[in-house]
């Protein structure tokens, strides 16, 4: 039961931090955008995101919905190491220039 309870332990870790600690594949296409590393895949369409921002780290896709629930939801950060001119020229061209808000949305996910 120890071990058991250690190796789940280890995978819902894992599965939770995914995101940070495993590289992932990023595509940018006509359709939108695909995240995808070994655990978690996702997909967000064009037309559910209502804008994005610059952030220290690469670019944050603003989520758009009917409640501030299902735009948090849609919220997609796209983390980068170093600076990717061609990220950004693709999202400005797709998406406009970035908003210049003030804050981030509160990040759920």
């Amino acid at each position: 039961m120890d071990r058991f309870l250690a190796v789940l332990g280890v995978v819902l870790l894992v599965g939770a931090t995914a995101e940070v600690l495993l590289p992932a594949r990023l595509t940018l296409d006509d359709a939108g955008v695909r995240l995808s590393n070994l655990v978690r895949r996702r997909q967000l369409r064009w037309s559910q995101v209502r804008g994005w921002r610059r952030v220290p780290d690469g670019a944050l896709l603003l989520g758009s919905g009917p409640a501030p629930i299902i735009q948090r939801r849609r919220t997609l950060l796209l983390r980068t190491e170093g600076e990717h001119p061609e990220l950004l020229a693709r999202l400005q061209d797709r998406l406009g220039p970035p908003d210049e808000g003030s804050s981030a949305p509160h990040l759920t996910d």
